[in-house]
């Protein structure tokens, strides 16, 4: 009955905007701004399909509530080069309407002289914010606060 929520969860987000300017010669003078619709991210789960409506519905209802917070953004700060094709992106995340200043570590690959492929994982809390992670049967089942993340988004 509750193994909607057993298992790991497979979610996209999509209408992504957002604008980046990448200085390939100084890595640290680029910066990055993205913003997304809350409504647009759309539970996938491929091996529970049956999942799927359950999990959306408990997603828009209890964790992300689109019609209070419409947009997730990312607006970097700083940006560390470790490598030719690695950097660590500071900047301020918002959900809900809570902001939490983030590092991300990114793998960024030139593609073409207008286009790159950015990729990275990165754990997140969802009470940082604000959001109590989805109780089901009495507290019986628990979705984890902490969530891995992982995201490759390709800039033109």
């Amino acid at each position: 009955m509750f193994g909607a929520f057993a298992h790991d969860h497979i979610i996209e987000a999509h209408d992504i905007k957002g604008c980046a300017n990448i200085d390939w010669a100084k890595l640290d003078q680029s910066t990055v701004e993205l913003t997304f619709t809350s409504s647009a991210i759309k539970v996938m789960d491929p091996d529970h399909p049956k999942d799927r409506p359950k999990v959306q519905e408990t997603m828009e209802t209890q964790v992300l509530k689109p019609g209070q917070f419409p947009e997730i953004r990312f607006k970097s700060i700083a940006v560390r080069s470790r490598s030719p094709e690695s950097v660590t992106v500071d900047g301020d995340l918002t959900i809900r309407d809570r902001t939490k200043r983030v590092a991300l570590n990114l793998t960024i690959k030139k593609i073409n002289a207008t286009s790159a492929e950015i990729s990275g994982r990165q754990a997140l809390r969802q009470s940082d914010f604000g959001i109590q992670p989805v109780k089901v049967m009495g507290g019986m089942v628990k979705v984890k606060d902490e969530i891995q993340t992982e995201f490759k988004l390709v800039l033109k």
